[in-house]
């Protein structure tokens, strides 16, 4: 307090105060009455919270003073804390303003130049007429002071109402305290001056500050002493030793302190008592947590083994899912998704890339909705069925063809929880037996149509009544033998198809001149009709090649360019190297031609080109799947372009080198 007394000019008072805001010393030590300001509460005053909450220095508003002043001041409040950074009271001081305008009268750069400083919220903490005033005046709405709360420093050319002109200012906004500090100067006066008298009066303003912190500091130190010993004596405490002499010499203190001393003193005599039992308690509660402690971890760990055997199960049976080609749904009693993989997604949306993914929970329904208009049908149908007693069910959308397998799905202990339905593509399937059905029925028309020209052939030949010519007996064997040809056909046909799918297909491989086979095809295909041929074969072509079946190949070719023609067929054979290792046939006819969406198909088997009535001549649909697995056997290949109206050109290409075995 000594310090502070002899550096009063700067403080109207000062005082510290413990963690409850009771006065412990003031200066000065007595009010205008008279009455001693030690013991006093200001716990209602602002600046007790406003400390107490931050835990930092608070400094207030410019305000009207009291309690023995009438001046415009500010307080600076700084907390204190003990050594465990605990909250232990404050010291407070109020800045005389008057002082701060003594320093700031005459910074200017010109005689006519004035300092002016605004704290936080726009209040006049200084400027010229700061005497004449009797309440703080607010400059908040002063244009200067709006630019500065916006700009940390800068320049404004303005009219000031503190002195009624037209002036240049040059302003700075402190950080700390949050104060506008500017130097005013009449715009006719105004020159470069003006930015050193700024640096001028903001190095005083904060020399100021520092003095005034120094001098807080000053009695903190001061009243450091007797709290060190009360928390020496708290510290013995808590060590459980409170009849240890005391760390710091005894030193004068206030008597408030000296009680509360000896309040901890009597409340150490009763702590010593139970401290030995709470020990005990201690120990026996650390024993029955460890034990619980143990048990959880180990129930723990069952719980984290179970959770990983079942989120691999899970990620297996997941992965399975996934992987399948088909699809797979799984709903539960109320026809709600449990799961659906990514096949069914694409079965749903066909066109949509990547597949969508529906969300478990969704109703059936709700999921199937954004199929196509074509498909919902059919899906809605399958959601009926999977809550039924169907176990399989046909659908079909678009050409394709699909069968639904529904199942239920049961726990373990065979309650059940839910319907399933894998759906199968099966158009495939349901195209072969829909051929096998054509085949049977083809088969039995080309069956019958031989078999029963032989029956009457040889029934008129063993009429009793009749007695035929040698020639007409003769017509009739050879019919008979036609048609025994044409049974014997068909069987080697199904016979070749079946060893060609089996791979047991032998074939005899020599050196055979082309033209010979080629001549040898035509001649044979002649009783399928008249046609026009020209030949185009290269000179002395030969190949290594099982003569028989490249003959069957040949007349294969050319029947059906006889048989799919509705004029006089035109047919074009040509033979040539392509390639040192290749050779290539082609057989080119002017028929109905093959639709792009058949060429895929001709070569499988029991598939025939429908158009029209090119049907009449007959035929199993063998004849290229035969020729196609011939042409593999050899190691070649058989390729076919067309278009319709304009025929077609099958391409056998044979390799000339001769295999081994």
């Amino acid at each position: 307090m000594a310090v502070i007394r002899n550096h009063r000019e700067w403080k109207i008072w000062v005082y510290v105060a413990n963690e409850h805001a009771v006065t412990l010393a003031f200066e000065p030590p007595f009010n205008a009455a008279g009455q001693s300001m030690v013991g006093v509460d200001f716990s209602y005053r602002w600046h007790y919270r406003a400390v107490r909450e931050r835990k930092t220095t608070v400094m207030s508003p410019v305000m009207k003073g009291r309690g023995g002043t009438e001046k415009l001041l500010i307080t600076i409040v700084v907390p204190y804390f003990d050594v465990q950074g605990n909250f232990a009271g404050f010291v407070l001081g109020a800045l005389n303003l008057g002082r701060l305008g003594t320093l700031l009268e005459g910074r200017g750069p010109f005689v006519e130049s004035y300092a002016a400083i605004t704290d936080a919220g726009g209040l006049a903490i200084w400027h010229p007429r700061f005497d004449d005033e009797a309440t703080p005046r607010d400059l908040s709405a002063d244009p200067l002071v709006k630019q500065a709360r916006l700009h940390p420093r800068g320049t404004l050319e303005h009219w000031s109402p503190l002195s009624g002109q037209q002036v240049f200012s040059t302003w700075t906004h402190l950080a700390s305290p949050d104060w506008v500090l500017w130097i005013s100067t009449p715009t006719t006066q105004r020159n470069a001056a003006r930015e050193e008298a700024l640096l001028s009066a903001s190095l005083l303003l904060a020399a100021t500050l520092l003095g005034t912190g120094i001098l807080v500091w000053v009695l903190v130190l001061r009243t450091n002493g007797a709290v060190s010993s009360l928390l020496d004596q708290m510290q013995r405490l808590q060590r459980g030793h409170p009849k240890l002499p005391p760390t710091h010499p005894a030193i004068p203190k206030p008597r408030e302190f000296t009680l509360l001393e000896q309040g901890l003193d009597a409340m150490a005599a009763e702590l010593v008592a139970h401290q030995q039992a709470l020990q005990e308690s201690n120990v026996q509660l650390e024993e029955r947590v460890r034990n619980r402690t143990q048990r959880l971890e180990e129930r723990q760990q069952e719980i984290e083994t179970l959770y990983r055997e079942t989120a691999a199960q899970r990620s297996v049976l997941q992965a399975v899912l996934e992987s399948m080609s088909d699809a797979v749904v799984l709903v539960d009693g109320d026809a709600r998704l449990i799961h659906a993989n990514r096949n069914f997604g694409r079965l749903i949306c066909p066109e949509a890339e990547p597949a969508i993914t529906p969300h478990p929970g969704t109703a059936f329904d709700a999921v199937v909705a954004a199929a196509p208009p074509g498909l919902l049908p059919e899906l809605q149908r399958l959601g009926q069925a999977l809550s039924g007693q169907e176990s399989q069910l046909m659908m079909a959308y678009a050409g394709r063809h699909y069968l639904a397998i529904l199942f239920d799905v049961n726990t373990p202990d065979g309650e059940r929880i839910g319907h399933g339905g894998l759906i199968r593509d099966v158009t495939h399937e349901y195209e072969i037996e829909q051929m096998k059905d054509s085949l049977i029925s083809v088969a039995a028309h080309e069956f019958k149509t031989p078999v029963t020209a032989l029956r009457m052939r040889v029934e008129s030949l063993l009429r009793e009544d009749a007695h035929w010519s040698e020639e007409f007996r003769q017509e009739l064997l050879s019919g008979m033998r036609d048609d025994v040809g044409a049974l014997q056909t068909l069987i080697s046909d199904w016979l070749d198809i079946a060893r060609i799918e089996s791979g047991s297909l032998r074939l005899s491989i020599e050196e055979v001149a082309i033209e010979e086979v080629i001549q040898s095809a035509v001649d044979a295909a002649r009783i399928y009709g008249i046609f026009d041929l020209t030949l185009q074969i290269g000179p002395e072509l030969t190949a290594p090649v099982d003569e028989q079946r490249l003959r069957q190949v040949l007349i294969n070719l050319l029947s059906n360019a006889i048989r799919y023609c509705d004029r006089t067929p035109d047919i074009v054979i040509e033979a040539t190297r392509s390639t040192m290792d290749e050779l290539t046939i082609s057989v080119r006819d002017n028929g109905i031609g093959i639709a792009a969406t058949d060429l895929e198909q001709v070569f499988e088997r029991y598939y025939q080109v429908q158009r029209g009535n090119v049907r009449r001549a007959g035929g199993t649909g063998l004849g290229l799947a035969i020729a196609k697995g011939i042409m593999t056997a050899h190691g070649g290949r058989i390729e076919v372009s067309s278009e319709p109206g304009c025929g077609s050109v099958f391409r056998l290409v044979i390799p000339c080198r001769k295999e081994s075995g």
